[in-house]
């Protein structure tokens, strides 16, 4: 089968995947202004939130990608090792910042757990890209399941930062 026959037939998935990605980056918008006091204050918080984003804006460029049925095979690999590698120093970067911030309101093991994850699915985006450029067969299907992973622990750990940002909030108002 053709690339662009491929690539047509997962058009519903990826038009799906793309659209929940964006409404999620809505949502955590959102959700953390509500909370902006805590954003501000912990540089941990920051990073964690910024990684998240991250993750949802990788989930959106893929989609949109695969949406583009005139892109061949090569270049649509070439352009997720590419987006991997900006992801992939981007997570590495916020890692850094979250870790060396001072008083975290995250533990040490859960920024690891958390920015651990990305870091596997960006290097698993680099070798789909890879296997894309050798021949689409298999790579789409590991295609969906990065994206499947992307979403869900996005979807995860945002809900788990806005658990932890409001318990600092309420702990602190209770407290003045």
């Amino acid at each position: 089968m053709a690339w662009s026959a491929q690539v047509q037939s997962w058009q519903a998935f990826y038009a799906t995947a793309g659209g929940g990605a964006t409404a999620l980056v809505g949502l955590l918008f959102v959700a953390l202004s509500m909370q902006i006091e805590v954003m501000v204050a912990r540089g941990d918080v920051r990073a964690l939130a910024a990684r998240i984003l991250n993750s949802f804006l990788s989930a959106i460029a893929v989609a949109l990608v695969m949406l583009m049925p005139t892109l061949g095979a090569r270049v649509t690999g070439d352009v997720f090792v590419a987006l991997a590698l900006f992801t992939l120093f981007a997570t590495v970067r916020g890692m850094w910042a979250g870790l060396g911030s001072g008083d975290r309101l995250l533990q040490l093991g859960h920024l690891v757990r958390r920015f651990g994850t990305a870091v596997i699915a960006n290097v698993g985006l680099v070798f789909i890209g890879l296997q894309m450029r050798g021949g689409p067969a298999g790579a789409l299907y590991n295609l969906a399941l990065y994206m499947i992973v992307v979403l869900a622990t996005g979807v995860y750990n945002t809900w788990d930062l806005i658990l932890r940002v409001a318990a600092e909030s309420r702990a602190k108002a209770q407290n003045d």
